[in-house]
């Protein structure tokens, strides 16, 4: 199969394609990504043949990033509708049209939110499957919303008209496959969602407690880039830094180590983790929600105190709290975040009742047994090969 990966500009949406991509690539298909070039350096690292497009004009896009990093949460969900459904894929569409035309994929496998992929796919009739870097539920929330705002895109594209209801339709009807326990992200309408874990992910032995034990905080990549998010990711890591923990902070690579103020030497700042190699040695994580340090925490074993900011981050956050995995902490009735000192207390209280950690490990052991992205592959084979793979029933692993 020639198969097509597209992404947004968001190394948090990228990633979780790759164990899909690295088994396509072992099991002997051509692999091809398509993203904004803004992301040409993530995609160079991952070894993949890329097709870099356009990204959305700077000056809309530094408007709408202004909108997520300051004002009220429904400004912010309404600018990041704007950026997906509109200002990033139709940046992308001339590119993404091309690259269909001249390398005429069997498959496309994309971002479940990338949509000029989407929108690519149904003019020249190439089967898609969606990868799901989230919950079920969040995924699909935004998709309802991301319909909404899609008119211009789908001109641009040469589709028909259509109401909202059938754009709906269309949206949320591509197959879609997931790293996510189903105990964790129940996905109660169609399409089911395949499950699968990346092939080798089996984590570490997890560390053995210590009298200082290890405490990973981090923001993402997205909000530590935010000035104000900068200021409340340093005194979060001040107010944790007061408990006899050692911690480890990552900033993400816009924000480099040495602009931070001088910190204790129990506290160890870096622009990047590799995460799937840590986690297994740190006794809870401090995190915003993202969909991929959430994965791998839980994979990990590591309890989570969960401070979400924007987009799906509440509804991973919730689900982690249902799951019995960690803390949410919420924003109070004025819409502001919780405190440092808040955010202190929680990782105390995380350290000292045991629940959440044998919880945790529980999930872990869940994902564990899932079955692996290489069994995947025979799946994208029956979607290329005109099955619907929307409405076959999931693959599992024995004894599940």
């Amino acid at each position: 199969m020639r198969i097509l990966a597209a992404t947004t500009s968001g190394i948090g949406h990228f990633r979780p394609l790759l164990p899909f991509l690295a088994s396509c690539a072992t099991a002997g298909h051509e692999v091809r990504v398509i993203a904004p070039g803004s992301l040409a350096a993530q995609v160079a690292g991952s070894g993949f043949a890329f097709v870099p497009g356009e990204d959305g004009p700077a000056e809309e896009m530094d408007r709408l990033n202004h909108i997520i990093a300051s004002a009220p949460p429904k400004e912010k969900a309404r600018a990041v509708r704007k950026i997906l459904a509109v200002v990033s894929p139709c940046a992308l569409l001339p590119a993404m049209l091309e690259t269909i035309d001249e390398y005429r994929p069997d498959l496309i496998l994309r971002d479940i939110v990338e949509l000029s992929s989407w929108a690519a796919g149904q003019a020249r009739g190439v089967p898609q499957v969606a990868v799901n870097f989230t919950l079920h539920r969040a995924s699909r929330r935004m998709l309802l919303g991301l319909a909404t705002m899609v008119d211009p895109l789908r001109t641009l594209a040469g589709l028909p008209g259509s109401d909202l209801e059938e754009t709906r339709l269309r949206i949320t009807s591509v197959p879609v496959v997931s790293c996510l326990p189903e105990s964790l992200d129940p996905a109660e309408r169609l399409p089911v969602t395949h499950r699968f874990r990346p092939t080798g992910s089996a984590p570490a032995p997890r560390a053995e407690e210590t009298a200082e034990p290890v405490v990973y905080v981090s923001f993402g990549t997205v909000t530590p880039a935010m000035p104000a998010s900068v200021a409340r990711l340093r005194d979060v890591v001040a107010a944790v830094a007061e408990l006899p923990v050692r911690l480890l902070v990552s900033v993400g690579r816009t924000l480099a180590p040495e602009q931070w103020p001088p910190v204790g030497p129990r506290v160890r700042v870096e622009p990047w983790v590799d995460e799937h190699l840590v986690l297994p040695t740190v006794a809870a994580v401090v995190c915003h929600g993202g969909a991929g340090t959430t994965l791998e925490a839980l994979r990990a074993g590591a309890p989570l105190v969960v401070v979400p900011q924007f987009g799906d981050q509440p509804a991973i956050a919730m689900a982690v709290a249902d799951a019995g995995a960690g803390i949410w902490l919420r924003r109070d009735e004025r819409g502001n975040l919780p405190t440092a000192t808040e955010v202190r207390d929680a990782v105390e209280r995380l350290l000292a009742e045991p629940a959440f950690r044998t919880r945790t490990r529980s999930i872990a052991a869940e994902l564990a047994a899932m079955p692996t992205t290489d069994a995947a592959v025979e799946l994208f084979a029956q979607v290329a090969n005109g099955s619907d793979l929307g409405e076959s029933e999931p693959v599992r692993s024995a004894g599940l």
